[in-house]
């Protein structure tokens, strides 16, 4: 628990209610993040044992954070990066001879349920365009099956791979 007297959690509470930041009141007042919002949760107990009442933390959109216009065509571009992002780590994974069949079993259920979801955004979409045509949909590949077609060849070339390294083992 943060050391904050009295005084100076009554003096934090009453710069954050007048609407200062938690960065002024930092550097202003001399104390760290957690004392602040010690402070604001209630501070250090009272002679009664009794903690102040907490403070409603306001939040604040920063310049970093995004606002999405569309926010379902964010989300389905960020399953369609994950996807991908999935499907590559599973690759690498691949590519390296001491790979347990526990793990090996987590990347088949991990990329089945990839499939899965992919072929229900696709489903989604499909639905939604049937009910609003729209002249351009950049959502993701064109066609769930040739994103299938490239995944198996790109898995069966790891395997090719594997296949000519154990065989090359075998003859040594």
């Amino acid at each position: 628990m943060p050391t904050v007297t009295p005084e100076q959690c009554r003096l934090v509470r009453q710069d954050y209610a007048d609407g200062k930041t938690v960065r002024w009141i930092e550097i202003e007042r001399g104390l760290l993040k957690h004392a602040i919002y010690f402070c604001l949760d209630g501070g250090p107990k009272n002679a009664n044992g009794e903690r102040l009442p907490k403070i409603i933390r306001r939040r604040v959109a920063g310049p970093n954070i995004k606002r999405l216009t569309n926010a379902r065509a964010s989300l389905i571009n960020r399953l369609w990066r994950t996807a991908d992002r999935q499907v590559r780590d599973i690759e690498k994974r691949l590519h390296l001879d001491a790979q347990d069949p526990d793990e090996r079993e987590r990347d088949a259920r991990v990329l089945a349920t990839t499939v899965k979801t992919l072929r229900e955004l696709r489903a989604l979409d499909a639905a939604q365009a049937e009910q609003e045509p729209s002249p351009q949909n950049d959502n993701g590949p064109d066609n769930l099956d040739d994103f299938r077609r490239e995944l198996a060849r790109k898995m069966d070339a790891v395997i090719a791979s594997r296949a000519a390294r154990s065989h090359g083992d075998a003859e040594c």
